[in-house]
């Protein structure tokens, strides 16, 4: 009969079924399939790599009594009794399998998996939860959640004695192992919560400061949740939107970008630069003062509409933006910038929101017509909530516009080597610029497929101090680089763009 076994379930490795005892035949197996055999992937692999670890070294992942003290579906807490929902540990297996799939997925897309993240699942099935169809049903269900293995408790479900009731037999040592994982887990998270809580009541602040501190002197073990972002997929989701939303044709190539503030001419400078972008910047090189930043957005309005033009009122010099301009994007005012002559609610406004609002109801569409698209650079956030927070004004701005999901771009994040190009800050640096990223990429508009695997910097690299001599003469360069700055922004001009020595 194990013979008929074997044919009817080809991925099963040898001696699997020995010592297997059946009441029932292949053939009955065969007339309770549905015709169209589905394929449970995460299933078959685990239960055939558990069968080999049976007979090395027991390690998996083991669901048991947890669900009913935490996981359940009911969103309860029960003792061991099977008084939680049956479908509670299937879903559980389902969610730890996608965490461990997205773990593979984030690997996988920094340059290749080089382990194997699904570690076989053993779930509890308790004796049941019913009858014989009860447990054919939660059978099922854990097999298509890709549980490797599930054991019954040879018990009445209505009279089931958990482990806190007399007359079960003791564990042998491959339960005992994954029974430690559950336990270990449940008192390690359980203990580090108490523990946080109880010297946050001591010392505040201090307490997760030093819980921080304990989690980056633990990368040198390997520890990675530092990187909370990371493992949470966002690197991988950003390469997700790039092959499925893509990134829009005339913001594929950024070589050279050039910057600088708003005012007329030197909005027509930088569109005739021969840069392939030009980022009109309402932040730190623009002084933001009313006039400023209202002629800023007139400035920008008439040269997307194509009816802007400047004439030198000293040499009479006509300027006019050319038949190739460079691709537009802004740069609002960060988050930590009010705009005090636009009050919400008897309060000042905030600044970011007030220059991309502007920008984006007045030339969006228009934008668009013009085949380009209203394109940002989010400039100084210092935490994802500040992310988060800009795309909720970025999802606002586009119903409110009527605008397709996802038509405001933005970039929020800078690459160091294997970046797709550089910045200037005037256009005689264009071509200079333009040679060195030329050598090296070629006619290719980018290098998004350059990644970069081996760089995995630790947080004590994050905020060394920069090594080197000081000397009298830097001291006064910085100061005299710094002290030009503030005049110029000061002035009113915002920008300090040449410097000589």
């Amino acid at each position: 009969m194990n013979r008929a076994f074997y044919e009817l379930i080809r991925s099963a490795p040898k001696g699997r079924w020995n010592g297997i005892q059946r009441n029932y035949g292949p053939e009955q197996v065969h007339q309770l399939r549905s015709g169209v055999q589905i394929e449970y992937t995460l299933a078959t692999i685990g239960a055939n790599k558990l069968w080999k670890l049976l007979e090395t070294e027991p390690v998996g992942i083991y669901l048991g009594w947890q669900v009913a003290a935490d996981g359940n579906t009911a969103g309860s807490m029960y003792p061991d009794q099977s008084l939680y929902p049956a479908n509670s540990g299937p879903e559980l297996a389902r969610r730890i399998n996608k965490t461990l799939e997205r773990a593979s997925q984030i690997e996988q897309s920094e340059g290749g998996v080089k382990r194997d993240w699904f570690a076989p699942i053993v779930a509890d099935a308790e004796a049941g939860f019913g009858g014989a169809l009860n447990c054919f049903e939660i059978m099922k269900a854990y097999i298509e959640a890709g549980a490797a293995g599930v054991h019954f408790e040879d018990q009445l479900a209505a009279e089931k004695k958990c482990g806190h009731l007399g007359g079960k037999a003791e564990l042998g040592a491959m339960g005992y192992k994954f029974q430690f994982i559950t336990l270990a887990g449940f008192h390690s998270v359980n203990f580090g919560m108490f523990e946080l809580a109880r010297n946050y009541k001591e010392r505040g602040m201090t307490a997760y400061s030093e819980l921080q501190q304990a989690e980056f002197d633990a990368e040198k073990n390997g520890y990675t949740a530092v990187r909370h972002q990371r493992e949470v997929g966002t690197g991988y989701f950003d390469l997700v939107t790039m092959a499925v939303a893509g990134t829009p044709n005339d913001l594929q190539d950024r070589r050279v970008e050039i910057t600088g503030p708003c005012d007329r001419k030197m909005v027509i400078n930088a569109l005739n630069s021969g840069a392939k972008t030009y980022m009109a910047d309402f932040e730190d090189s623009t002084t933001p003062t009313w006039r400023n930043l209202i002629e800023g957005q007139k400035n920008l309005y008439d040269a997307i509409r194509g009816e802007i033009s400047y004439q030198d009122p000293q040499s009479g010099k006509q300027y006019e933006v050319g038949s190739k301009p460079a691709v537009l994007m802004i740069r609002p005012r960060g988050w930590h910038l009010p705009e005090l002559h636009v009050k919400v609610d008897g309060e000042p406004m905030s600044g970011s929101i007030f220059d991309f609002a502007l920008y984006v109801f007045n030339n969006a569409k228009k934008l668009m017509e013009n085949g380009t698209g209203p394109y940002l650079y989010l400039p100084k956030m210092e935490n994802y909530h500040e992310a988060e927070l800009w795309n909720e004004v970025l999802d606002a701005a586009e119903d409110y516009l009527k605008l397709p999901r996802g038509t405001i771009k933005d970039k929020i994040r800078e690459a160091t080597e294997g970046h797709d190009g550089t910045w200037v800050a005037h256009p005689g640096l264009v071509n200079v610029a333009a040679e060195a990223f030329n050598e090296v990429m070629g006619i290719k508009p980018n290098q998004v497929d350059r990644q970069r695997p081996d760089v995995n910097p630790s947080a004590a690299d994050l905020i060394q101090f920069p090594t080197g001599e000081r000397s009298e003469v830097g001291l006064r360069h910085n100061i005299n680089v710094t002290l030009g700055y503030l005049e110029s922004w000061l002035r009113g001009t915002g920008k300090d763009i040449s410097f000589r020595n």
